[in-house]
């Protein structure tokens, strides 16, 4: 065959002489995506979504971020406000010392975090677990994702009792209504076993075409 014109009918010929093998590829695939789905560890993402309001008061900022004409110089000042303060450092060294459940984040209870573990632990609840994001209609969508459900609620919910505390202390004039608290996931957002086995049917169908080309090749 190696000097001669490949047909349909050496391919499908081929196909069936080894459908053993990609069915051995296709059964290899399918437990090696079940063992990853049991073995993975389990995360859950919770939200809360919040509105910003204007307080009405007097002074330079309270003109510009609670009347018409703050809208006109940024129609998004109040959003950017909460974006920047939900973002800040002393935001989430605030929610790290009333979080009872630090090992969620690196693996150490608070009692046994070093400085330099702190610091770590505050660099990844603002650049890995909090997602702060634009939601509809001008709100704003908290969220953040842990191994555990009832937790990662809670830790959602504490970055909102901060950043009122935070805005206060900060004299800052905005407020917020909260739209909806963060609750307790029902599902696991990873991993996700229909991506698991996509992706086995994806290395199965690989596996599969390069067999099949070399036994082809080979004249098998």
């Amino acid at each position: 065959m190696k000097d001669q014109d490949i047909t349909l009918k050496d391919i499908i010929e081929t196909i069936i002489e080894s459908r053993q093998a990609l069915f051995t590829f296709f059964a290899i695939a399918i437990v090696m995506a079940f063992l990853f789905y049991f073995i993975t560890p389990r995360s859950y993402t919770a939200e809360a979504t919040i509105m910003p309001t204007s307080n009405q008061s007097g002074g330079l900022t309270g003109l510009l971020s609670s009347s018409s004409l703050g809208m006109l110089v940024n129609p998004e000042l109040g959003n950017n406000i909460l974006f920047v303060a939900l973002r800040s450092r002393t935001l989430s060294e605030n929610v790290l010392n009333k979080f009872t459940n630090t090992e969620l984040i690196i693996n150490k209870t608070a009692k046994d975090m070093t400085p330099k573990d702190r610091e770590d632990a505050v660099e990844k609840l603002r650049n890995k677990i909090l997602k702060v994001y634009p939601g509809k209609n001008g709100s704003i969508v908290i969220e953040a994702t842990l191994r555990d459900s009832e937790k990662v609620a809670g830790l959602v919910n504490q970055y909102v009792d901060e950043l009122a505390s935070f805005l206060n202390s900060k004299a800052i004039n905005m407020n917020f209504t909260i739209i909806d608290p963060a609750q307790p996931p029902l599902q696991q957002s990873a991993p996700k076993l229909q991506i698991i086995i996509a992706l086995a049917f994806c290395l199965t169908i690989i596996l599969s075409a390069v067999y099949l080309s070399a036994a082809i090749y080979a004249g098998k």
